[in-house]
């Protein structure tokens, strides 16, 4: 399955589901524009799930990376839940997942929201 996705976005945050393989910064272009748009728009809270993300390498990480930081640079945050145990070992060998707030379910990050209210 090549990459795709769906967001869904609600009064507290923007849901941002990855499908596929995510394997370049290109097949990300149009879900990078959508991010610039919601943070000019005033959107800060973001939850990424990657319940149907089969595979990602590291320009994959890199489009991971340039969510966090697009998000952080306008005081917002990024949560990413329902990680493969490829996708987390990818992010534990890199040392990502001290970088990034990793939750089990869409239900965690959104009581984590919740929390950092």
């Amino acid at each position: 399955m090549e990459f795709d996705y769906s967001y869904l976005q609600n009064e507290n945050y923007v849901l941002i589901s990855l499908k596929g393989k995510l394997m370049d910064k290109i097949q990300a272009h149009s879900i990078l524009s959508l991010m610039d748009e919601w943070l000019e728009s005033g959107k800060r809270k973001f939850i990424l799930n990657l319940e149907e993300l089969n595979y990602m390498n590291s320009s994959g990480l890199g489009v991971i990376i340039n969510f966090l930081t697009k998000t952080r640079n306008k005081d917002g945050e990024i949560i990413i839940c329902n990680v493969s145990e490829k996708i987390n070992d990818l992010l534990v060998i890199t040392k990502l997942h001290q970088v990034f707030n990793v939750v089990n379910s869409i239900k965690d990050a959104e009581v984590s929201f919740e929390k950092n209210n």
